[in-house]
């Protein structure tokens, strides 16, 4: 029987220090068909003999555009495979990654996507992160994107058709990975491993530790495509999403010193959804004097490890 391609893009920007460790978990990989496409996101000099010592059979393509969400359009167009998955340059993949994902993937031909759990590895410290939900029901793709937060792009795996049906990866917006999730979870299935198949590297360079300005405008504008691409919406997803809504707003205002409005927002989250616990936390959070308030994070932390081990 053959075996399907699986292309893998790997953008590169700048210095990219932990390129070759990316590069080798790449290598090691026990699915054997693979095509790896390296995008010179403008990366600084030298990059071709980093990628050559690893992987010699490696192409690299220039990136048409700026940015990751368009380094990983120009891979994707230069992609040979059935299907495709993104690796960032400082992230680290488990041997069995893509073998594991293309058995699920290969096993229901309706599934478009399929992701999984991660290892958060930030300042030494490696956690495993799953959401609570780790099975989805058809068609329950679009909440277990927006509120269980399911997907990150190192931990995808998706038909290089789906992907080119929904356009692509957003280019000049915020959220420009959930956009794209979002895009997918409106016409295709996903497929949720509950494995960590990636180790996540988070770091003060880390594009996902910076732009918070305009959080809860650009997280708003993502709601909104949910309700064009999926009109459909029922009653209690959107019940659901307007309080994930008044929840980041209430973390904002917060974080800008207004707590009044802070308040508010958390107590509207509550009474939308009052079964999350993280709402209630930052509707205390909003009560409590900045001193004070600077302790909870230790709070959530203790709670966090609790619900682990309560699953």
């Amino acid at each position: 029987m053959d075996q399907p391609l699986v292309s893998v893009v790997i953008p590169v920007h700048g210095e990219a220090p932990y390129l070759e460790e990316t590069l080798r978990s790449v290598a090691g990989q026990t699915w054997p068909a693979v095509d790896v496409v390296i995008v010179d996101d403008r990366a600084s000099a030298g990059l071709a003999a980093r990628v050559r010592a690893i992987l010699a059979g490696a192409r690299i393509v220039e990136a048409i555009g700026h940015g990751a969400g368009a380094a990983r359009n120009t891979g994707t167009d230069a992609a040979h495979g059935e299907y495709v998955a993104y690796l960032d340059a400082d992230d680290i993949w488990v041997p069995e990654k893509l073998a594991v994902q293309v058995e699920a993937i290969t096993a229901n031909p309706a599934v478009g996507v399929v992701c999984s759990a991660f290892y958060d590895y930030y300042r030494g410290r490696v956690t495993c992160v799953r959401p609570r939900r780790t099975r989805f029901r058809e068609g329950d793709a679009l909440r277990a994107v927006l509120l269980d937060e399911i997907a990150l792009p190192s931990t995808i795996l998706c038909r290089t058709e789906c992907v080119q049906a929904a356009g692509g990866w957003p280019t000049d917006a915020q959220f420009e990975d959930t956009r794209f999730f979002v895009a997918l979870a409106a016409q295709y299935d996903f497929r949720f491993l509950p494995r960590p198949l990636v180790y996540y590297r988070r770091h003060d360079a880390n594009r996902h530790m910076q732009h918070r300005s305009g959080r809860l405008e650009a997280f708003l504008s993502v709601l909104q495509q949910a309700r064009e691409l999926r009109p459909d919406i029922d009653a209690r997803l959107s019940r659901l999403l307007d309080a994930q809504a008044h929840f980041i707003a209430s973390y904002w205002h917060r974080e800008g010193g207004r707590r009044g409005r802070a308040l508010r927002e958390a107590a509207r989250a509550v009474a939308l959804n009052p079964r999350n616990y993280r709402y209630h936390l930052v509707l205390v959070r909003a009560c409590l004097p900045g001193a004070v308030d600077r302790t909870i994070p230790r709070l959530e932390r203790a709670l966090f490890s609790l619900r682990k081990r309560m699953d």
